[in-house]
């Protein structure tokens, strides 16, 4: 009765493992244009580039919290206000 039903546990972790590395590899892929999207230094964006390449998942994560620019959306929204008001 349960023998049609086993499966070899290592083979599902193992599909799981790969399918999560592809996943994560065209995340990083993807995010690529993203960061030569940026007006930055070229050694910046290299080095970024270098991150996602090596280190996908990481890189994914580091650039999100430390390499986007945070300070164009207050300065738009500071300009907004300002045509507002005038």
């Amino acid at each position: 009765m349960f023998e049609e039903l086993s499966f070899d546990f290592a083979q599902v972790v193992e599909r799981t493992v790969s399918l999560l590395a592809a996943l994560d590899i065209v995340l990083a892929l993807v995010m690529i244009p993203v960061v030569l999207a940026r007006r930055k230094e070229s050694s910046s964006t290299i080095a970024w580039i270098l991150v996602l390449l090596f280190l996908p998942l990481v890189g994914i994560l580091l650039f999100w919290f430390l390499g986007r620019d945070r300070i164009r959306w207050p300065a738009k929204k500071k300009r907004m206000m300002r045509r507002r008001v005038r």
